[in-house]
């Protein structure tokens, strides 16, 4: 599971769940207090950062961001990360096969 993807399934649980990316973790909130605190490299829940420990959540809620951490902290983590798309445009491709040109001397 990806990031984006685990903020995106956490939010959608309940309406007073918030959840957002920052500085390399993944805030949990309920209704303003930030809950938990997971990092993007974290491997156990024993990773993850509880902030307010006495607020107490509601059952469901609680199971149903349990399961979606469960499940993100199961992906491995280079897979947790957006790819990396890069795009090589027609003109740097007639460039570098301009320069190539130039130092390929055929016989």
């Amino acid at each position: 599971m990806k990031i984006k993807e685990a903020v995106n399934r956490i939010e959608s649980t309940s309406k007073p769940i918030f959840a957002w990316e920052r500085e390399g973790y993944i805030h949990i909130a309920f209704n303003t207090f930030t809950v938990l605190v997971v990092p993007y490299e974290a491997k156990t829940m024993f990773d993850c950062h509880f902030v307010n420990p006495n607020l107490e959540l509601p059952a469901d809620v609680k199971a149903q961001i349990s399961r979606i951490i469960g499940k993100f902290l199961r992906t491995p983590i280079k897979e947790r990360f957006p790819e990396k798309k890069y795009r090589c445009g027609g003109l740097m491709i007639r460039i570098v096969a301009k320069i190539i040109s130039v130092y390929i001397v055929l016989p």
